[in-house]
């Protein structure tokens, strides 16, 4: 088993020992099948409960390896191949992250942990001016903001927003369809 010098980073057998730290962690974030009088208990969409699951985090992960903090896993610098399994397991707490985000209830924590966890990852917001929904929005002719695709407003006679519906609807005869106050 690895010995871990005072305040230092970990030390590890060989990639193997790495390895097996990583699947152990994530096998304990699992959890275990919840079962009643012998049969697994399904949730509401038919999947088993487990008991005791938690998602897989940095930080879970670093302390699973034997660092003090996730920023000492982060900075680690090593043999090449120590790098390497620990960057795949950064990867797969990734990977649950981004599998979150199809999860109505936990997308928005887990577009957090995309955000501020992993470089390169930043999510575009509606109003950003990305360059590729800019150059949709050009070619469909399509500017501003409203309930038309992708936040803009339709072009002139083409499609409805509220301000043009106002202005196309016919005019009501007199006092049909008007309060009291209204019908002269």
């Amino acid at each position: 088993m690895a010995r871990k010098r005072g305040g230092g980073p970990p030390r590890f057998e060989d990639v193997g020992d790495i390895e097996a730290r990583i699947d152990a962690y994530f096998e304990a974030c699992r959890g275990e099948l919840l079962t009643e009088g012998g049969k697994v208990v399904l949730d509401k969409r038919g999947k088993p409960v487990m008991n005791g699951e938690r998602p897989p985090t940095l930080t879970g992960l670093a302390l699973a390896l034997g660092f003090t903090s996730r920023a000492g896993m982060m900075g680690y610098k090593g043999k090449a191949e120590y790098e390497a399994a620990i960057l795949r397991g950064r990867s797969r707490v990734e990977q649950y992250a981004e599998e979150q985000l199809f999860d109505k209830e936990a997308s928005a924590g887990a577009r957090f942990v995309l955000e501020n966890d992993f470089q390169g990852r930043r999510f575009a917001d509606e109003d950003d001016g990305d360059a590729v929904m800019d150059e949709v929005r050009k070619r469909m002719g399509v500017t501003g903001t409203s309930s038309a695709p992708f936040g803009g407003t339709f072009p002139k006679g083409e499609g409805m927003t509220s301000s043009v519906a106002a202005d196309a609807a016919p005019p009501s005869p007199k006092g049909e369809g008007r309060t009291g106050d209204e019908a002269s």
